[in-house]
Order: C-alpha cells, then sequence, then structure tokens
C-alpha cells in the first residue's frame, strides 16, 4: 500500500514537472526522500530474512561463506540500484540553473 502510495506521489510530481509547476519540483523532492527511506526499510527486513536463512542453511552444511558474501553483495547492489532515480532527481533539482528556471514558474 506504501508503494501504491509513493507511485501516486511520484505521477503527481510528474505531473506538475510537465505542467511547469512549483509543487511539481517539492513533490518530486518530497517522492526521492521517501522512496529513499522506503528502500531503506525493505532492504532491512529482507536482509533479517536473509540471516535467518543463512542460519538454518549452515546449521544444515549446505551454505558455505561463498553464499553469504553474493547474498550481502545482492543487498547493496539493491540499494545501488533503488536509490539512482531518487539521488539522480535530488541532484538535477538542487542545480542552480534548474532552480532559478523552476522559480519562474506558476
Amino acid at each position: 500500500m506504501l508503494s501504491l502510495g509513493l507511485a501516486l506521489l511520484l505521477l503527481v510530481g510528474g505531473v506538475g514537472l510537465v505542467g511547469r509547476r512549483r509543487w511539481g519540483a517539492s513533490a518530486a523532492k518530497v517522492w526521492a526522500v521517501l522512496r529513499m527511506l522506503f528502500v531503506l526499510v525493505g532492504l532491512a527486513v529482507g536482509w533479517q530474512m536473509q540471516q535467518a536463512s543463512f542460519s538454518a542453511m549452515s546449521s544444515s552444511g549446505r551454505m558455505g561463506g561463498a553464499e553469504q558474501v553474493v547474498m550481502g553483495l545482492s543487498l547493496v547492489l539493491g540499494l545501488v540500484w533503488a536509490w539512482a532515480l531518487p539521488v539522480i532527481m535530488l541532484i538535477w533539482l538542487s542545480r542552480a540553473k534548474i532552480k532559478a528556471d523552476i522559480a519562474r514558474w506558476k
């Protein structure tokens, strides 16, 4: 449900940006920050689930250290991938030229 709310906020922000409305940039910034927090919470839950799986598989002798490294790397890559668009959006909207242009919008 929270994911749907974030999607709607991104849609509203995008419509505002296309319509050259100042509130569109504000909505996009809010979306970027909330999305980054949402991803962090999701990754924390995923980490906890993986740790439970690691302990169960380690006790049965089916998992070694290499698999744990691969799973940890997948979490890091997931974070980088999920944060790419929000970070780019925050950087873009914080540029002086873009801020000056947005200040002239209705």
